[in-house]
């Protein structure tokens, strides 16, 4: 069974696939992830304050990462439709 904190890191296959998603796309993607992984560092210190992993917990942290990571510059169409099928 898997503790609900272990899924907020990310697996090599998951993190090859991000990689990959940004080929082609190196500076966009730089300045993408220069904003993104604080935000997800952020996100991740969040939820990892609810040791019990209690439904609804995580709401606050939601909304909280979703208004940063909007702060974030978008990556082109054609990275972020990969990047988004990354399954994570």
């Amino acid at each position: 069974m898997q503790a609900c904190g272990d899924s907020l890191f990310l697996s090599e296959e998951e993190r090859d696939c991000l990689a990959d998603s940004l080929e082609g796309f190196e500076e966009e993607g730089k300045r993408y992830l220069d904003c993104a992984n604080p935000v997800m560092e952020d996100y991740g210190n969040c939820l990892s304050m609810n040791p019990g992993c209690e439904a609804g917990w995580y709401d606050d942290c939601t909304v909280a990462y979703q208004d940063a990571i909007e702060m974030c510059p978008e990556l082109p169409d054609g990275a972020r439709n990969k990047f988004i099928t990354c399954d994570l």
